[in-house]
């Protein structure tokens, strides 16, 4: 494959082949198309980036930090860690994130499973009775909102894969009421409870943060969680790489539809009724929230 300029391409793109100077600069602005576009940052004046020390969070993380500079924002950014201590997975990534943090000179907090709730995912698994990844999930979205009440947005490393992923997931399980809070800009019902999360990565297929990490010398380990692959979004995962075999564009094409029909569905569900928790006042569409739910079965 050979670039538009006559170069040898990198990668193949929904505009065709590039090589790595144009994709650099395809790769960009869409990132920073997608914070103009949906004014993911506008008016804020603190944010925090949701970060692993994985290639979406550090790419994220990465392009935030050029993306403010660029537009001379007076805006503090700090990188905000959930470690839920995965053995043999987690360590690795935090010890490229702090690398990571420090070179880009941008505070990191980190909140563990361990703090908050006296057990890491793995020492959970063993008394719970329950699929790794929901666990896992209700836990980081917990923590996620408890620990981000400072910033007026927080950034998320979710690509166009997760994104077609998710969609594809609640479809198959039914849950319109999930789809409606998916989009570029998360939620439906606005909340003093509730930290914005936006995605700056929205248009930007999985490959591409990984190409674009790798030019960008990032130097990261890109392990696998072990529990991923018992998951049903590695299910939707294979299933969508395989229909973009056949059609580059399959991804864009669902999260378009998504965008047309997600006007309708947020109104749809924009009276809904926001709870708090009674045991530790977070908000939930119960009375007990499920990550008190499932403390309760720890303790």
């Amino acid at each position: 494959m050979f670039c538009h300029c006559g170069k040898k391409a990198v990668i193949e793109t929904r505009i065709g082949p590039l090589c790595k100077e144009h994709f650099v600069e395809f790769f960009e602005s869409c990132v920073f198309d997608t914070f103009d576009n949906f004014e993911l940052i506008s008016n804020a004046k603190n944010i925090g980036v949701a970060v692993s020390g994985g290639k979406d969070s550090t790419v994220t993380l990465y392009l935030t930090q050029k993306y403010v500079e660029n537009k001379n924002l007076n805006i503090e950014i700090e990188a905000l860690c959930i470690d839920e201590g995965i053995k043999g997975y987690r360590e690795y990534t935090i010890n490229d994130l702090k690398r990571v943090c420090s070179d880009l000179k941008v505070p990191l907090r980190i909140v563990s499973f361990k703090q908050e709730f006296n057990y890491t995912l793995d020492e959970s698994l063993k008394k719970i009775n329950t699929k790794s990844c929901r666990l896992c999930g209700i836990f980081r979205r917990y923590l996620l909102n408890k620990y981000s009440k400072d910033y007026d947005v927080i950034l998320t490393g979710h690509n166009l894969d997760d994104e077609a992923q998710s969609f594809l997931m609640n479809i198959f399980n039914a849950n319109t009421d999930l789809i409606a809070r998916q989009g570029p800009i998360t939620g439906v019902i606005s909340s003093s409870g509730f930290t914005t999360r936006a995605k700056p990565l929205f248009w930007c297929r999985e490959k591409e943060v990984f190409v674009y990490s790798l030019i960008k010398g990032f130097n990261l380990r890109f392990v696998e969680c072990p529990y991923a692959s018992s998951s049903f979004r590695e299910v939707a995962r294979t299933f969508l790489n395989e229909l973009e075999l056949e059609d580059i564009n399959v991804k864009y094409n669902l999260i378009n539809y998504l965008l047309r029909i997600l006007p309708d569905l947020k109104k749809a569900y924009a009276n809904g009724e926001i709870k708090r928790c009674k045991i530790c006042g977070e908000p939930s569409s119960q009375e007990i929230c499920r990550a008190c739910y499932y403390k309760k079965q720890l303790a």
